[in-house]
């Protein structure tokens, strides 16, 4: 794992850099002051706060958090900010996806019931569901075995079966039996995964990845993570790509597949499948070794609650 310890020291070094996206929206900033002939940035920040709340700021507090935007200490906390940021800048529709998409790592669109009938959540949902399907007919009557599912039909399983495979590439599943933990984490955990599944309410788009990555093990490489992530609205796989709070996990994921094609090449699925499982432990147990929670793939919030 020589290789993979480089991989994710030099991740660590590069994501205390300055994101290429806050470098962009600084950019963005000038051409705003330029086109408003303002001269500072704190000129700027208050016709933004006006521009976005139909108001003079009363004090200076209620500037701060546009001037942390600029900055890049802070992103808007949701994606209405993110629009009317984005639509007091004056930007384009192609820069306010760029700003909705890459800056702030969100989904072009967020559906819910109501969207039932749209033909683009139609369509979208239809990939969800060829997606799960797929997944499911993977599994080996062994497998099925090994998780408890005797049924016919795994679909009403299929939250048991992801918990119980997303344990397997952490790295806690080296050191004891996770069955239980992953049964009451999936039953915790179950009414997200659903709303996830039918593609409903804001999904993160790390939490995205990771349902493509547990789906599609062990035929797996960039080009397929990139078509579901375009599919679902997502800005695809980037090394240049960074997290709101500046991890360069599309960078350690690109780096991981480059080795995984190469250390896995002409080896058969069940190979690549254990080849991956060693890969993401290690990655896992490192990472939280040096309390970088936000890169590590398989990172569940209720799972670390069941095992602490």
């Amino acid at each position: 794992m020589d290789e993979l310890k480089r991989i994710l020291d030099d991740i660590l070094l590069k994501s205390l850099d300055v994101r290429p996206e806050v470098q962009w929206l600084q950019k963005q900033y000038l051409l705003f002051m330029k086109k408003n002939g303002l001269t500072t940035k704190r000129d700027a920040d208050m016709l933004l706060y006006e521009k976005m709340y139909a108001a003079l700021p009363e004090q200076d507090s209620q500037i701060t958090k546009v001037r942390f935007w600029r900055t890049g200490h802070h992103v808007p906390s949701d994606r209405k900010q993110v629009l009317m940021f984005g639509k007091a800048l004056e930007l384009s529709g192609e820069d306010q996806q760029y700003l909705l998409q890459v800056y702030a790592d969100r989904s072009d669109l967020v559906f819910d019931a109501s969207d039932a009938d749209s033909p683009l959540y139609q369509e979208r949902r239809r990939i969800m569901d060829t997606m799960i399907q797929e997944y499911l007919c993977k599994l080996h009557p062994m497998e099925r075995r090994k998780y408890g599912i005797f049924s016919e039909d795994p679909l009403p399983s299929l939250r048991h079966i992801y918990f119980s495979q997303a344990c397997e590439y952490t790295f806690r599943s080296a050191e004891s039996d996770t069955r239980q933990i992953s049964r009451m984490t999936s039953i915790s955990y179950g009414s997200e995964l659903l709303k996830n599944m039918k593609l409903f309410g804001e999904i993160p788009r790390k939490t995205m990845i990771r349902h493509i990555l547990i789906m599609c093990i062990p035929f797996l490489n960039e080009r397929v993570i990139n078509l579901y992530l375009s599919s679902f609205g997502y800005c695809p796989l980037r090394a240049e790509h960074t997290l709101t709070s500046g991890e360069r996990f599309d960078a350690m994921l690109l780096q991981i597949l480059a080795l995984y094609r190469d250390r896995c090449l002409h080896k058969s699925p069940e190979e690549c499948r254990r080849w991956l499982q060693e890969a993401f432990r290690y990655t896992d147990q490192y990472l939280c070794a040096q309390g970088q929670n936000r890169l590590r793939p398989f990172y569940f919030k209720t799972l670390e609650k069941k095992e602490t």
